[in-house]
């Protein structure tokens, strides 16, 4: 039977000048250079971004194209921070791949190296976490500051002990060589012969007599032998095997989750960890996808379900309590999918058939903030099977940041370079002005810097870590934009993101549930512009399509049919309104 088809219809979109809306919406110069949509789903075209450079020399705190080598370029940045702890020392933690590298960062020189680790092959992908901390034990430790680092399986705690006065980066349940009579430096560690379950280390220098002493088993207690003397450091030996890299800190303790089970370390000593010291989410038996900080409560993101812990302050056993009353039957997506800030905790959630969405908790309540627009953006994302295996999800991340006053949450695009087993490259950035309700899409430059990191914050400044920013490739090199002073006419090579607006429309059903065929679009520009279109098209919230557009043409044509149509298109040039000709389909 023949379709029956009415006749082509036309509707316009607008799209209004930001500059007559700037005032309006109180933006601060510098954020510019996209088009994104507010919560009335009218477009708005922006101005050039605020580019960002490496090591800025305007900026003493770092140095101008500051760089160090790394073997391989092409590997992807899965997780960079930079921590000040004791002694006004300073560090950076790069993991690439299958490594994990330690530089300390001194203002104004080259970052130089600690050392590295090798992780787990089974970890080579998946985004590390590291959280910055601090212990009332540093008689017992060296150290007051430290950062906890941790992927599934294996975990470091990273230290610069004032007490042997070096930088310390120990794997959580190393192994110890046992007690000898024989000299001993500062900050050597040993176990008895006979296996007590701790381990101790020399806080004073010397020789170890004939026969070995009678150790304590009190942590923090000390012992003197021969002219050497130990102190009980803690248990060894005893690290779970975690499920997660997520990683929390509450009260003292370090929190990491195994399945549906919550596990916590001694207090105030990360690095000692009892294998009877847990809470399991028991209300709805559930696996921990990652774990959240909402206010004082420890917040256990389930593959299916939310709930609540506090801490108890029990004597023994785990501190943690659950929060009867308060379970949610939301979940998390990923490991790396949540994030928190300012008692603000949001994540993306997933239904059963693979609508991807964006929630917060309000008052402890689970409340949805993306629009359908922004949760065809990322289903039509994440649930590409093209791109994306069932766990390429895990290596995915967001994150929250400030950008002149308000609240960001950025989601990467890792589309670039996935091919259904691994993740690609972070070349693309999506973010949701969680304040206004604005959506931008920021891509990434031309030249080879798609290996970008999630983005952290150092004193005023907001930086990303990549290895491949410069067309010298093999180097680190940290992109910096400064929070603060977002006016500054930075010096440099290389921008981090280009100066082409990326338009994203809301999804276009024109009115009707019916189905529709595109037959045109049509993209007019301001007076005196000029526009040269990359084209794609998501039909019924499908895979992304490319569509050909001619040479000099601002049309597209055959656009497809379905029952609503989202339109992306990116070039240089200010855009006033696109025009869409259609017909609608009774079947």
């Amino acid at each position: 039977m023949a379709r029956k088809s009415d006749n082509i219809k036309t509707e316009k979109i607008e799209v209004k000048n930001f500059n007559n809306l700037k005032d309006n919406l109180n933006f601060e110069p510098g954020i510019s250079n996209t088009a994104y949509t507010i919560r009335d789903e009218v477009f708005y075209l922006g101005k050039t971004i605020f580019n960002g450079y490496p090591y800025v020399s305007a900026l003493s705190e770092f140095l101008f194209n500051s760089t160090v080598p790394f073997p391989v370029a092409s590997k992807r940045v899965s997780g960079c921070y930079m921590f000040e702890l004791d002694s006004n020392k300073s560090i950076a933690i790069v993991k690439l791949e299958d490594k994990i590298y330690f530089f300390e960062h001194v203002p104004g020189s080259n970052p130089t190296t600690i050392s590295d680790v090798t992780i787990s092959s089974s970890n080579r992908e998946v985004y590390l976490e590291a959280i910055f901390c601090s212990t009332e034990k540093a008689s017992t430790t060296g150290y007051s500051k430290y950062v906890f680092i941790n992927l599934p399986g294996e975990a470091w705690v990273v230290a610069y002990n004032t007490r042997i006065g070096a930088w310390q980066i120990e794997k959580v349940n190393n192994t110890y060589s046992a007690w000898a009579g024989t000299e001993y430096s500062l900050g050597n560690r040993c176990i008895p012969t006979v296996s007590n379950g701790y381990y101790y280390e020399v806080t004073v220098a010397g020789t170890s007599a004939d026969v070995q002493p009678t150790w304590p088993t009190t942590i923090g207690d000390t012992i003197v032998d021969g002219t050497v003397t130990w102190v009980c450091r803690g248990r060894y030996n005893n690290f779970p095997t975690t499920t997660s890299s997520s990683v929390k800190t509450l009260n003292g303790y370090i929190f990491v989750c195994v399945n549906g089970d919550i596990y916590n370390s001694d207090l105030d000593i990360p690095d000692s960890w009892n294998p009877s010291d847990f809470i399991s989410t028991e209300i709805f038996p559930d696996n921990i996808v990652a774990l959240a900080k909402y206010k004082n409560y420890l917040v256990a993101l389930g593959q299916n379900t939310i709930e609540f812990f506090y801490d108890a302050a029990n004597t023994s056993g785990t501190p943690l309590a659950r929060q009867e009353g308060i379970l949610h039957n939301i979940g998390c997506v990923g490991q790396a999918m949540v994030t928190d800030i300012e008692d603000k905790v949001f994540w993306i959630s997933q239904t059963s058939s693979q609508n991807y969405s964006i929630w917060t908790l309000e008052k402890f309540e689970a409340k949805k903030i993306s629009t359908p627009e922004v949760d065809t953006w990322l289903s039509n994302l994440l649930a590409d099977p093209v791109l994306y295996a069932p766990t390429t999800i895990q290596y995915m991340f967001m994150f929250l940041f400030r950008l002149n006053g308000r609240l960001m949450l950025g989601i990467p695009d890792m589309s670039f370079g996935a091919n259904g087993t691994s993740p690609g490259s972070a070349q693309a950035l999506f973010v949701l002005d969680l304040e206004i309700g604005s959506s931008y899409y920021w891509e990434s430059d031309t030249i080879p810097c798609q290996k970008l990191s999630r983005p952290f914050i150092w004193k005023n400044y907001f930086l990303w870590a990549s290895n491949q920013l410069q067309s010298s490739n093999n180097n680190l090199v940290f992109t910096c934009l400064g929070i603060t002073d977002y006016d500054r006419n930075l010096v440099g090579a290389a921008p981090l993101f280009r100066q082409t607006p990326v338009f994203i429309t809301r999804r276009l059903n024109f009115g009707t549930t019916c189905y529709k065929t595109l037959h045109e679009v049509q993209i007019n520009t301001f007076p005196g512009t000029s526009f040269s279109p990359s084209f794609s098209v998501v039909r019924d919230k499908g895979s992304v399509t490319s569509v050909p557009v001619p040479a000099n043409s601002y049309k597209a044509h055959r656009l497809g049919r379905a029952r609503e149509f989202q339109l992306r298109f990116s070039g240089p040039g200010e855009v006033s309104s696109i025009v869409c000709k259609y017909s609608e389909h009774s079947n």
